[in-house]
């Protein structure tokens, strides 16, 4: 059987090549060590039909959390 063509949906062609192939594994590898090691037992196989690439968030600013003690109870 031949493999169907990927449908990549992106609005910036640059980012269609800005990333290392070689910075992902192969998924049957993966899969076939871990099925070696009878750490799982594959029920499916899925295959990609649509890809979707947008452009990278702004980092999120984290807020550092501020330390407040527990309120005293009153005796009112």
């Amino acid at each position: 059987m031949r493999p169907r063509p990927v449908r990549v949906v992106c609005g910036d062609r640059q980012r269609l090549f800005g990333e290392a192939p070689t910075a992902y594994k192969r998924i049957d590898r993966v899969v076939g060590d871990l099925v070696d090691h009878a750490l799982v037992t594959p029920i499916l196989t899925t295959r990609p039909v649509v890809t979707y690439k947008t452009a990278e968030a702004a980092p999120r600013r984290r807020t550092p959390r501020r330390w407040a003690p527990d309120p005293v109870p009153s005796d009112r």
